[in-house]
């Protein structure tokens, strides 16, 4: 089987919330240069700072797309692939339930972000809630998600979201 690549576009509502929470950094820079520069206040440096290194590793986590291999799935990132190994999945499947998506108030209020990101280039990173316990998600949008289950003992479920999903999922049961 040959690698099959897969996009994880944003939707529109996820674009708007990156360029808003950028404005505002940009924001957060010109007010630090005026507090150093205009009032004196030397010890503006460290906001901007730690703030474009939030921002700067949030950018390198963030999923670009998928690609299924004969032997493993992997979540692109500029970071580095995450990669789940297919011998230790037991079912990949679309996760639509009836009034639970990940983006409804039942779902996202009920899990709890441990590490990553709730917006800012889609939801990723490590999440928490009762039904699953600790999950993955790497998701830009929440109209196309897949549902990734291990088998027993092999780690977390992962979420994800391919552009096609239909097809990643016919591309996950080839052999």
């Amino acid at each position: 089987m040959e690698e099959k690549y897969f996009s994880a576009s944003m939707t529109s509502g996820i674009k708007i919330g990156t360029y808003i929470v950028w404005a505002l950094a940009l924001a957060v820079l010109v007010g630090s240069i005026v507090a150093i520069y205009f009032i004196n206040l030397q010890s503006f440096y460290l906001a901007p700072a730690l703030l474009y290194i939030i921002l700067f590793i949030t950018y390198r986590y963030r999923p670009l797309g998928y690609v299924v291999t004969s032997k493993e799935i992997h979540i692109k990132r500029p970071i580095g692939d995450y990669i789940l190994l297919r011998e230790q999945v037991a079912s990949i499947e679309r996760y639509k339930s009836p009034g639970m998506s990940f983006s409804t108030n039942n779902m996202r209020f009920a899990s709890i972000r441990l590490f990553g990101s709730g917006g800012f280039y889609g939801g990723y990173g490590l999440f928490w809630n009762k039904a699953w316990g600790k999950f993955y998600a790497y998701v830009t949008r929440t109209d196309t998600l897949v549902l990734i289950t291990p088998k027993e003992g092999s780690g977390q479920r992962v979420l994800i979201s391919p552009d096609d999903p239909d097809g990643f999922i016919a591309a996950t049961q080839q052999a």
